[in-house]
């Protein structure tokens, strides 16, 4: 949750400026005085421009505030767009269907806006020659120039070299 504004005893300033709750300017009064108004309202003093001079308050409902505060954040955080990230396994050996096959499901991947790791695995006599799967990361990778463009740069790790791409189209 963001940074909760001072309330009523919490606020240090000798006067404020204060808002009623229905946002209409009562004037400079004395802290005091300020909380006592709140208070005989049913309500809180809430700090709100700590930095004016003398800084601004509030009266108001502060569970209704903080209610709001997190109805606010919730509905944020839901019009997030993430960004799923997926990964296609192949190896340097792999048939031209199914290699045609993949290289369809990056492409379609891609147009959805989603991240691609490209995995290709080096499996039992092929991990002697590394090579092989650099050269087949880069064919992989101009294919795709038009379409996605390279997050993260060819890696190698124990037997298995990647490429992450990201669509071009924003």
């Amino acid at each position: 949750m963001s940074k909760i504004p001072k309330k009523n005893e919490e606020i240090t300033a000798k006067e404020v400026r204060l808002i009623s709750d229905t946002g209409e300017m009562l004037g400079v009064f004395p802290t005091r005085e300020a909380i006592m108004k709140a208070k005989f309202q049913k309500m809180d003093l809430l700090e709100i421009s700590p930095n004016a001079e003398p800084p601004v308050c509030k009266i108001l409902d502060f569970g209704k505030y903080r209610y709001d505060i997190k109805k606010k954040e919730a509905d944020a955080k839901q019009k997030q767009h993430k960004v799923e990230q997926k990964e296609i396994k192949m190896t340097p050996n792999i048939g031209d269907h199914d290699y045609a096959t993949k290289f369809k499901k990056i492409t379609q991947f891609l147009d959805e806006g989603h991240r691609v790791m490209v995995v290709v695995q080096l499996k039992g006599r092929e991990r002697g020659n590394p090579e092989k799967a650099k050269e087949f990361l880069h064919k992989i990778e101009k294919e795709l120039q038009d379409f996605a463009s390279i997050l993260v740069p060819l890696a190698f790790s124990g037997n298995a070299g990647s490429i992450t791409f990201g669509s071009k189209k924003k």
